[in-house]
């Protein structure tokens, strides 16, 4: 069915401080929100339960990453798929350093 398997792959416009969207699917919302700060930028994003999403990065990103669940703790179940990371449900807070363009 579809939502069940998608991919999350934003676009970090150096002239925005921060984007944001969402859509609800028959599994329940899909969620992705990223802010830019002095350390780098944090995506949030949730995925619903009884899915699984495709997060591509910029090039680099993810020597830098550290991929926290919503209670604040490491994430270290994630796996390298298709040049991105494969997250199954939940909410998590992805923190890098912004990539050089």
């Amino acid at each position: 069915p579809g939502f069940s398997k998608f991919t999350i792959e934003p676009t970090f416009w150096k002239e925005l401080e921060y984007a944001g969207a969402h859509i609800e699917s028959p599994y329940g919302r899909i969620s992705s929100h990223w802010k830019r700060s002095e350390s780098g930028i944090k995506l949030d994003v949730k995925i619903p339960f009884n899915s699984e999403a495709l997060i591509r990065l910029p090039a680099n990103a993810e020597a830098t990453m550290n991929i926290l669940r919503n209670d604040g703790t490491d994430c270290d179940d994630f796996q390298y798929a298709n040049s991105g990371i494969l997250l199954g449900s939940g909410c998590y807070s992805i923190i890098f350093n912004e990539p050089l363009l």
